[in-house]
């Protein structure tokens, strides 16, 4: 497993019985992908008590910095991700980004 802040955390494997079960640390947001379209200003429907506030240029540059990290430590262990994508970065519930899904 990878020890950094940036990559989300394996807790554990429980092999006993089908399917195998990877328990890995609470990402509360989800996916970035899904993050990022849940808070997108929707024009059509436009209603100010649903508005889900959009992240800040400096929370998106935050963001980016906390991928790059992210990939950096597998990296310098001569690992390579493959597919990284926003719907393989997970969001915490205090908007830390990391990369998950190494397949």
């Amino acid at each position: 497993a990878f020890d950094t802040a940036h990559v989300v955390r394996l807790l554990g494997v429980v092999s006993q019985g089908q399917p195998t079960l990877v328990i890995m640390e609470l990402m509360a947001n989800g996916d970035l992908k899904s993050y990022l379209r849940s808070h997108r200003p929707d024009i059509e429907n436009y209603d100010p008590t649903l508005i889900k506030h959009p992240p800040t240029l400096k929370q998106i540059l935050q963001m980016a910095i906390e991928i790059a990290d992210g990939m950096a430590y597998p990296s310098a262990k001569k690992f390579v991700h493959r597919d990284l994508a926003a719907r393989n970065c997970m969001v915490s519930e205090d908007l830390t980004v990391k990369i998950g899904d190494f397949g």
